[in-house]
């Protein structure tokens, strides 16, 4: 079953970097390959992926 969200609070944000945080984590390396602090790159990360979830997917339904 899928669920269609039109708009994600920021609780529901939290739960879904919960569910990504392992490859988030894997992700601090490739985006900021320079970062030495781990927590400064997982937030960096989040933040990317909650932009690209809030502004640039939307954009999809207008293809």
């Amino acid at each position: 079953m899928f669920l269609e969200l039109k708009q994600m609070s920021d609780e529901d944000m939290k739960k879904l970097m919960g569910i990504y945080a392992e490859s988030n984590r894997e992700n601090i390396a490739y985006f900021y390959p320079d970062c030495k602090d781990e927590s400064d790159g997982l937030k960096k990360v989040e933040a990317g992926f909650a932009d690209l979830l809030r502004l640039d997917l939307p954009l999809l339904d207008a293809v």
